[in-house]
């Protein structure tokens, strides 16, 4: 029932509109991440949608992970648009642009609380990005996430906050995202977030290296 409801909500005409209103820098930042995953040479398929690999990367590159969600609960959204795909001629499993739009209405919904918050923030209160008042709600609410993460028994699957989302929770991710409306400032802002996030191999190393030289 759960996936009905996320895209009897995705089809109401005022969120319908919302993602419209967004389609463009949507588009490129989609198109952006399916071309960011290079695949072996002589593979027998090319992938025009988008990998697990690469939504994983958007979701560090825009900080959803761990800002918004923890980890279980992006490959979980991954997972619940993808499951009834097969898999054919060892093809990795993908997401397309309209399952993309889905997987972030599933982000804004199970980041419900913040998204509602920082769209008051910012219609209500006139707030920016980065404010003092937006550092004060991120933090507050990271602080929040941190116990509830302690959970390990938690597999990302719930959406708890379902019946409270509204096209306003979506504006709220929006606003986090902060897509500009000009398409040479969205590659400017694409390319700048490539360079901002260690790579989960490297975390690795250097944590295995830090292991060692204790």
């Amino acid at each position: 029932m759960t996936d009905e409801n996320i895209r009897g909500l995705l089809e109401k005409k005022e969120v319908g509109d919302l993602f419209k209103s967004h389609e463009k820098q949507l588009k490129q930042v989609y198109q952006w991440y399916v071309g960011s995953v290079h695949h072996a040479i002589g593979v027998p398929y090319k992938l025009d949608e988008l990998v697990f690999k690469a939504f994983m990367l958007f979701a560090a590159e825009f900080a959803i992970h761990p800002t918004l969600l923890n980890i279980k609960e992006v490959q979980a959204i991954f997972r619940s648009i993808t499951n009834h795909k097969p898999i054919e001629d060892r093809k990795p499993i993908t997401m397309s642009f309209v399952e993309f739009e889905e997987a972030l209405l599933r982000i804004a919904i199970k980041a419900g609380n913040i998204c509602n918050e920082l769209y008051t923030h910012k219609s209500k209160n006139k707030g920016q990005k980065g404010d003092q008042e937006y550092e004060d709600m991120m933090k507050e609410y990271q602080d929040g996430r941190e116990e509830e993460n302690r959970d390990e028994d938690e597999d990302g699957e719930e959406y708890e906050r379902i019946d409270e989302a509204t096209m306003h929770t979506v504006e709220g991710l929006f606003f986090y995202l902060d897509l500009p409306k000009e398409r040479q400032a969205v590659f400017d802002k694409l390319n700048e977030l490539r360079g901002s996030v260690v790579p989960f191999t490297e975390k690795k190393r250097s944590k295995l290296l830090f292991r060692v030289l204790s």
